[in-house]
């Protein structure tokens, strides 16, 4: 709005000033978006929990912790441990030379461990002193791997018992490499390895002359492309397979 104020000297000979115009601009409508409509009341915003989140949410941001910190996690926040522990036990290497032996009587005796584990390594030099009880414990860990993906066993070739008499179905395993021959034991195993891909056997054993060779079944590992094994195991397993190299 323009407001003139008019200003003149109360002298009537005295010189007239001139209107001098006084700009009072009029405020303008703010744009609609910056209104926020609030709740009646004082507003607050609710914090959020870490528990809230979805796990696999969690199971990913816990990723970018070291094993340190997932053992503290573990054992400090129940509702969190089982993703600490699905990580921690995962991929697993034990071995003499890494110290870690203890860790098959801790899969023996808690078996839901055992569940978490994906990749599973483990490597028992001639050297080594073993009891026959580290292997019934080896034995019991195996059994309960059931989502087994890979599979590495370097022990006494003798103790491939361990697979078990009537092992479990292991459907996610692909890789199996072992210093096993291709005994009854073995052959009852792969007998429950649908997915296996990839099939290692020791090849420096000699195949024993008096016990009868064991027999696979033709359904048995449908999808094997690679075999690596001494030529009597390859002549029972390669046929009629898909078997490329």
């Amino acid at each position: 709005r323009w407001l003139l104020a008019l200003c003149s000297s109360s002298s009537p000979s005295g010189p007239v000033t001139r209107p001098r115009p006084i700009y009072t601009p009029c405020p303008r409508p703010a744009p609609a978006c910056l209104f926020i409509t609030l709740p009646a009341g004082p507003f607050q915003p609710k914090a959020m929990s870490l528990l809230a989140l979805p796990v696999e949410l969690l199971s990913t941001v816990c990723q970018y912790l070291d094993n340190d910190d997932l053992v503290v996690l573990a054992r400090t926040s129940t509702p969190l441990s089982p993703t600490a522990q699905s990580l921690l036990y995962r991929v697993l290497a034990i071995s003499h030379t890494s110290h870690n032996l203890h860790l098959v009587l801790t899969l023996a005796t808690h078996p839901h461990l055992a569940l978490y584990v994906r990749d599973f390594s483990i490597v028992v030099d001639t050297d080594t002193v073993v009891f026959r009880s580290f292997y019934r414990a080896l034995a019991s860990a195996l059994s309960r791997m059931t989502e087994v993906t890979s599979l590495n066993i370097r022990v006494d070739s003798r103790a491939s018992w361990i697979l078990g008499l009537n092992p479990p179905p292991k459907p996610r395993l692909r890789y199996f490499t072992s210093s096993f021959m291709l005994d009854s034991h073995v052959a009852t195993f792969l007998q429950h390895t649908p997915a296996l891909e990839m099939l290692e056997l020791d090849s420096s054993i000699p195949p024993p002359t008096s016990s009868l060779p064991p027999i696979l079944s033709s359904s048995c590992l449908p999808r094997l492309v690679h075999f690596v094994g001494p030529c009597q195991a390859a002549k029972i397993i390669v046929p009629g397979r898909p078997v490329q190299s």
